[in-house]
């Protein structure tokens, strides 16, 4: 079911009309484009060959996982992944927004989705990893009520480790 955009009051300009998020599959042209992007973007920012990024994507399909794209003028601008990890637990992965696509609230629209992604789950609590190279991510996160936590996974690519209750 595709999210509209967020309340007037909302501090950061809208994307404007005919934008979405929605899940759509993660095996998908205009998913795995996105993902490559992701791949390429962020391998860039922490010092990494985007192949070290690059996965099936095959834990986020449902049952336990989905796949959100968030379209602008429909085309494909934004994505993340949810997945979950164990019964009260959700983990945010791939979270990327195209840089024609930043500042419009559009990661902003797509970290909500995601989150109502993790509770439609089951999750009571959404968390994710990240690195300290990835400044304006870190940011958002913080900014919509994720708090540091000590580390939940084994990822010797990150370096934050953060979690929200779903209230």
């Amino acid at each position: 079911m595709p999210i509209s955009s967020a309340p007037a009051s909302s501090p950061r300009p809208e994307p404007g009309p005919g934008w979405t998020v929605a899940e759509e599959p993660v095996s998908a042209a205009s998913s795995r484009v996105l993902l490559d992007a992701y791949a390429r973007e962020v391998g860039a920012a922490i010092g990494v060959p985007p192949a070290d990024l690059t996965g099936t994507g095959s834990d986020l399909t449902p049952p336990n996982g989905v796949f959100l794209v968030a379209r602008v003028g429909g085309e494909p601008v934004a994505c993340a992944g949810v997945r979950g990890l164990d019964g009260d637990t959700a983990e945010l992965k791939r979270m990327y927004v195209a840089s024609a696509a930043r500042g419009r609230g559009v990661g902003k629209a797509l970290l909500d989705a995601a989150e109502e992604a993790a509770r439609r789950l089951g999750a009571t609590r959404l968390v994710l990893d990240t690195r300290a190279e990835l400044v304006a991510a870190r940011r958002l996160y913080e900014r919509r009520g994720y708090a540091e936590v000590p580390p939940y996974n084994a990822n010797d690519m990150a370096g934050h480790w953060y979690a929200k209750p779903l209230g």
